[in-house]
């Protein structure tokens, strides 16, 4: 553990602290520090990136991103944290994608819920919503679900008129002398 606290003293932080028996737990006073300090804790074994996940803070206007880097042989984890911008024209943070391949999904599940963009992820699109999610960042605070329902209802008529449009357009003649035979199986 101590390795890892000697790594951490190269950069700024907010604090170090031991966490539960096999963490430490520390905050990032900049978050342009991230890159850099993931491939100094890969150099000293925390190989394994097992959560990049972020948290919401929308009265102080910013998105606080968590990771979790593990050291699987020896047991010994890091909890680091580190602040970005909510704006979402300036939320972003460097990519762990190309150094930890684990972070692949987890960054593009925060691409896709909170808006986070990921400089250098090799595929940053979205994951999980469907496409009415799109530009939408549903798991923050101030997601307006109301709104998002009405926009769906509205666009849920434009579907059902496109459907009944085309069904009348493609009629099946139901002619006794006709070789088709329509089935109802449910």
């Amino acid at each position: 553990m101590e390795n890892i606290k000697r790594i951490l003293e190269n950069f700024s932080t907010e604090y170090v602290e031991d966490y539960k028996k096999i963490w430490i737990k520390t905050k990032l006073t900049t978050s342009a520090d991230l890159l850099e300090v993931s491939k100094a804790l890969k150099e000293e074994g925390l190989a394994s990136l097992s959560t990049v996940s972020p948290t919401d803070f929308p009265d102080i206007e910013t998105i606080e991103m968590n990771y979790f880097f593990e050291d699987l042989q020896t047991k010994r984890n890091l909890w680091l944290k580190c602040d970005i911008p909510r704006a979402l024209d300036v939320c972003e943070i460097a990519s762990l994608t190309p150094e930890f391949p684990s972070a692949n999904w987890h960054e593009r599940e925060a691409f896709s819920m909170f808006g986070v963009r990921f400089i250098g992820h090799p595929d940053l699109r979205p994951i999980i919503a469907s496409e009415d999610f799109t530009g939408k960042t549903p798991f923050r605070k101030d997601f307006d679900w109301d709104a998002h329902e009405k926009d769906m209802l509205s666009n849920m008529q434009i579907i059902v008129d496109s459907f009944k449009s085309e069904q009348e357009n493609n009629e099946i003649n139901l002619d006794t002398d006709s070789s088709e035979m329509v089935l109802n199986w449910g």
